[in-house]
């Protein structure tokens, strides 16, 4: 969750400017703060621990190394899709296999899910997707649902079990728009307002938050 995230950074922060820069528990403190710098949206900040991170101790971990090169490399996209800024235009194929725009939704308040059959948390968000589309669809609000699944079978054996009542569509076989959103966790969903700008990101499901996620759309879609 998020707050994990903003919870780890100050500890991280004293950690580093305690400890001695040339210990590789700095080098490794370095990158996990920039993970969880990028985790909270402050790319900027993120993008300087990965700097520093492949500046000095690159030679700790070729895995390491690659992955701090990768998010590095990602943080230009990222930051066209933060909070209040236009999204990345993106284009993906429906259950016929024909194309969909997002810039189809213009003028709606859209909630897009990416989800999987594997994902536990996602056996309790569809049914509160749908009851979310049948109390606010007719005030605008859309979910899009894109599924990752390496297997098209176990999607449609996972919608089987629960049938959406909102769109569902499939990423490429590179994931290549789940990349594109930095999607971390099973389910993570982005709410866009009525203009194409982002407002929120959520990464998993709790049952516990219903009534937060629904507030947040609610004042969205009175915006």
């Amino acid at each position: 969750a998020l707050g994990e995230f903003d919870k780890a950074i100050p500890h991280l922060e004293k950690f580093i400017a305690a400890a001695d820069e040339n210990e590789q528990q700095t080098g490794y403190a370095h990158f996990y703060l920039a993970e969880s710098y990028k985790s909270v949206d402050r790319y900027d900040d993120a993008q300087k621990h990965y700097q520093l991170f492949l500046d000095k101790f690159s030679g700790l971990s070729p895995r390491v190394t690659a992955m701090a090169t990768a998010a590095l490399d990602d943080i230009p996209a990222m930051k066209r899709l933060s909070i209040g800024m236009e999204p990345i235009p993106f284009s993906v194929k429906d259950t016929a296999g024909k194309p969909l725009s997002i810039e189809k939704y213009e003028g709606k308040v859209v909630l897009l899910d990416f989800w999987a059959s594997w994902c536990v948390p996602c056996r309790r968000s569809f049914p509160w997707m749908n009851a979310m589309t049948g109390k606010y669809g007719d005030q605008g609000l859309v979910f899009i649902g894109v599924n990752v699944d390496q297997e098209r079978s176990e999607a449609e054996s996972f919608l089987a079990e629960f049938p959406p009542d909102f769109t569902i569509l499939y990423d490429d076989e590179n994931k290549s728009l789940a990349r594109e959103f930095n999607v971390q966790a099973m389910p993570t969903s982005y709410v866009f307002d009525r203009d194409g700008n982002r407002v929120a990101r959520h990464l998993g499901f709790k049952v516990k938050k219903q009534d937060e996620y629904e507030t947040l759309l609610v004042e969205t879609l009175n915006k």
